[in-house]
């Protein structure tokens, strides 16, 4: 399938960058996710299930953010701590994400 910089049709170390939702819509797993803060979104893949580590974390337009919701049928997850926090995952990534092993 490529590398993961395939999803990245303009990348930018600072600021937004643009994604290939297309392709970004194939290599969609539970490991990722979109994080949202006070209006701003980054798109974020940890590296495994229950790791804090990640291999993507980049900003995106709020334009692109409501295409990869729609596309990907994300829901928000408001942060228990953070009025102005949320995570939008998929309906049965959040079960993966808590099961124990």
């Amino acid at each position: 399938m490529g590398k993961i910089e395939d999803v990245f049709l303009e990348y930018q170390s600072t600021g937004p960058c643009t994604v290939d939702v297309d392709l970004l819509e194939k290599k969609w797993n539970h490991l990722w996710w979109i994080s949202e803060y006070d209006g701003g979104f980054r798109l974020i893949k940890n590296l495994r299930r229950r790791c804090a580590s990640t291999t993507v974390k980049v900003t995106i337009t709020k334009e692109q953010a409501e295409e990869i919701i729609d596309r990907m049928n994300l829901e928000r997850c408001a942060d228990p701590l953070f009025v102005k926090a949320a995570s939008w995952r998929r309906d049965g990534d959040f079960e993966i994400l808590t099961q124990k092993l």
